[in-house]
């Protein structure tokens, strides 16, 4: 209700889960001392009002699981002190606001699952306290600024299921922090950047792109990383030895690629890994015997590859201790390990 922008003394305005409906009231912009605005999973619509740039002292904006229509307003890059800046699915158009540049509090901002169409603005990534950052799930085109770099503080990346160009940018590499990049179901293409080797991730999805190039050795030296998913894209090289040095890896996908040769018998030193899609590639020679030491692994796809031994002998002992545990079942087809 409008009558809400009457009180001017309200600190904090929570209305989450609620079943409230109509357009949130441009007299909200009245309420100066506000520092927390949460107006999430209701059935609100219409367009989110200008005013609300006046709220000088929030901390906290949500919005999220609504119906909002309309654009971002660039007046929410006024909001000096905004930590948090959430409006996920929803039906919001346009483009993301260069001015949100100017959030220099803001640590979190989500904008997944909407309709936002055009490019990454560059001065997006002069917000330097950004830990937290999805885009996910929208229209956006054109390439990944160069200038992400500048958000030192990053650990989650979320761009995942948009229409991206270009390159991975190595200035990736920068933002120290970095734990977390999901790129997958863009139209990516280049070679995966050796300086995320220099990164503590603990994932990395880029699946579904147009990468191209040899696995760069350099990537596992990330050796905190518990999942990579590489599938879908065009790969070539092989596997490189250093892949052993990831003690905590737990699942790892290659399928639908381009690479080739034996693998490395480093490979079985991954004794945390629980599931192996090496699907679709031009692997040959044999599985490492140390894989069927793997006491976590449940699940195996190996099939459309050029193995050239039958696989009954280094499966047994995998497929025994698993039918013993009831954990899984693994089976074989004519050369093919799945699951």
């Amino acid at each position: 209700p409008t009558y809400l922008g009457t009180f001017t003394a309200l600190e904090r305005l929570l209305l989450a889960d609620n079943k409230l409906g109509g357009t949130v009231p441009s007299s909200l912009g009245n309420l100066v001392k506000l520092e927390d605005l949460q107006i999430s999973a209701n059935v609100i619509s219409g367009t989110i009002p200008s005013q609300l740039g006046h709220l000088q002292r929030l901390h906290s904006f949500i919005l999220s699981w609504n119906s909002l229509s309309g654009t971002i307003p660039t007046q929410l890059g006024l909001l000096k002190t905004l930590a948090t800046l959430a409006m996920d699915v929803n039906s919001l158009r346009g483009t993301v606001p260069s001015q949100l540049g100017n959030l220099e509090a803001a640590e979190r901002i989500y904008f997944p699952r909407n309709k936002l169409s055009g490019t990454i603005p560059s001065n997006l990534f002069a917000a330097a306290k950004v830990e937290k950052l999805y885009l996910d799930n929208n229209l956006l085109s054109g390439s990944i600024p160069t200038e992400i770099g500048n958000m030192k503080r990053l650990e989650k990346l979320e761009l995942s299921e948009n229409r991206l160009t270009g390159v991975i940018p190595r200035q990736l590499g920068n933002s120290t922090g970095l734990q977390r990049v999901y790129l997958s179901g863009n139209l990516l293409s280049g070679s995966i950047p050796s300086q995320l080797g220099l990164l503590e991730l603990t994932l990395l999805r880029v699946t579904d792109n147009r990468l191209s190039g040899s696995l760069p050795t350099e990537l596992f030296n990330a050796r905190p990383i518990k999942e990579i998913d590489l599938g879908g894209n065009q790969l070539e090289g092989s596997l490189p030895s250093e892949i052993g040095q990831l003690s905590a890896l737990w699942s790892l996908s290659l399928r639908q690629n381009r690479l080739s040769g034996t693998l490395p018998e480093q490979f079985g030193s991954c004794h945390e890994l629980s599931t192996m899609d090496l699907g679709d590639n031009a692997f040959d020679g044999v599985l490492p015997k140390g894989i069927s030491t793997m006491q976590w692994l449940q699940a195996v796809r190996a099939s459309g590859n050029l193995w050239n031994v039958s696989f009954t002998s280094w499966l047994q002992p995998l497929t025994d201790r698993h039918e013993e545990k009831g954990v899984c079942n693994i089976r074989r087809e004519g050369g093919a390990v799945d699951k």
